[in-house]
């Protein structure tokens, strides 16, 4: 996935949730390492959460969401899904 940036839009591929903590937090496959409390959104735009934490290597990480809940959302549809920094 690399550190592609989509074009105008001020968003920098972040990586792919992998999974859902019993806490109710997302986990997702990191290509670089954002900041405490960056936005990450969908690719329509939509905001997903913030960054709460960073696990593993800086090279390849994962990060912890702390997911928005957005009336009718539901995290099992963000599982696989890419995500971005903005």
């Amino acid at each position: 996935m690399g550190k592609s940036y989509r074009r105008g839009t001020g968003l920098k591929a972040l990586g792919r949730i992998t999974t859902i903590t019993y806490s109710g937090k997302l986990i997702a496959r990191a290509n670089w390492a954002p900041e405490l409390g960056t936005r990450v959104v969908d690719r329509e735009f939509r905001v997903i959460g913030t960054v709460a934490a960073l696990l593993g290597p800086v090279e390849s990480p994962y990060v912890t969401i702390r997911p928005v809940r957005a009336p009718g959302q539901t995290l099992l549809k963000l599982v696989g899904k890419d995500v971005y920094a903005k």
